[in-house]
This record gives structure tokens, C-alpha cells and sequence, in this order.
């Protein structure tokens, strides 16, 4: 693993529920450390399959590189999916709460007619962006244990769990690279715990203490 300049771009990519306002800590904290931003913005519940990853890749290829993504829950997937497709030899990757095991939440929304309708047509991304294991990119996963949020409403995971991902879903064993903070879901984006880690690795490609 090499070390990196902070003159590389970091693409932002939200989740679920979200939109790139929702990372201004992260946004901050890079550029401040010299990195330049730009935010991929996004409908799941109306977006298709295809249409996104078409725009999900133009988007990338237009930017400046080499380029590093910081991806939160479903944006983790999307990154993953993209990298798994394009070579970026020099890329990094943060995934923060990503389920890359299929999702207990999404699941159990799918189960119920207010879930569907919650969740519209981000069913489909969920159960399509399955990406395999990357090897072409440094690829770091950040994962909370903060059960706040659905997980109390609806008491559908196992813990531990960050309140909308089980640890187990997020963590999987061909990423050695991965650390457990006490965040919730959303929390995350708000951690400057998350956020100093996140720069290290984007420097670095570890973390500041490993899992």
C-alpha cells in the first residue's frame, strides 16, 4: 500500500434516505486536509438499476484522477458495483455502514405495504448492486455498533447492529481492511472519529489501528 498526496479527488456518494448535504462533516474534513470533493447525487427510491450505473459511471470517469470514493450504506454498493467493473488502479475506497450481505432491514421492510411504499423502487438496487470481492482498489470498511435508529422501532436485528446494519451484513472476511466505531447509522456521518479514520486511509490505505 502506498502513500498518497492529499491533491487527489474524493467522490461522495450518500445513502438511502439522504442526499450530499448529509456529508458536509466528511466534505469538510477532506478538503481540508487538500483533497478536492465532488458529490454524486441520487434517487433510489425512483431510480432503475442500469440508468444509475450508467450515471453512477459517467460521473466517475468525468472527474479528475486518480479518484477515491467515500460511500455511505447503498452509495457503498454503487462505489463497489462501479469498481468491480472499471479498473481504477489507484483508487481508495471508504465504505461506511454498508450492507454487503443482503439486509435484514431491507428485507424486513419488504415484508409490509408502508414498507414497500417507503422504500419504492430501491428494492431493486439493493438486490442487484451484489458486487464482487474487488481487488484492484485499497478498500476500507468502517462499520458502527451504536443500535440507534430502526433497529429500536421495529426490534428486527440481531445485535450488534448500528441501527439499520448487523455488524455481520457489513463486515465480511475478503475485506481485511475494516474497523467497528460506536456510531449509529446516520451518526457516522456526523463522527469526527469517522472522519479522521477516513482521511488516514485515504492517505495511507490502513487504518490508524487495525480489526
Amino acid at each position: 500500500m502506498s502513500e498518497q498526496t492529499n491533491s487527489n479527488t474524493v467522490m461522495l456518494v450518500h445513502g438511502m434516505f439522504s442526499w450530499p448535504l448529509f456529508m458536509h462533516k466528511l466534505n469538510h474534513s477532506l478538503r481540508s486536509e487538500g483533497y478536492r470533493t465532488c458529490a454524486f447525487s441520487y434517487s433510489p427510491r425512483r431510480g432503475k438499476l442500469q440508468q444509475l450505473r450508467e450515471d453512477f459511471a459517467q460521473f466517475a470517469v468525468s472527474q479528475s484522477q486518480p479518484l477515491h470514493f467515500v460511500a455511505h450504506s447503498l452509495g457503498g454498493l454503487l462505489a463497489l458495483d462501479f469498481l468491480s467493473n472499471h479498473e481504477m488502479p489507484q483508487s481508495r475506497l471508504i465504505s461506511l455502514n454498508c450492507p454487503l450481505l443482503k439486509s435484514r432491514t431491507v428485507e424486513y421492510l419488504n415484508q409490509s405495504l408502508w414498507g414497500r411504499a417507503l422504500m419504492g423502487n430501491s428494492f431493486e438496487l439493493f438486490d442487484g448492486l451484489r458486487p464482487a470481492r474487488i481487488t484492484n482498489v485499497d478498500a476500507g470498511l468502517i462499520c458502527g455498533d451504536k443500535a440507534i435508529g430502526l433497529s429500536r422501532l421495529l426490534g428486527h436485528l440481531q445485535s450488534p447492529n448500528d441501527g439499520a446494519v448487523e455488524l455481520r451484513e457489513c463486515f465480511v472476511a475478503d475485506y481485511p481492511q475494516k474497523i467497528v466505531l460506536p456510531v449509529s447509522h446516520a451518526g457516522s456521518l456526523l463522527s469526527s472519529r469517522v472522519c479522521n479514520e477516513t482521511v488516514y486511509f485515504l492517505k495511507h490505505g490502513r487504518f490508524t489501528s487495525g480489526q
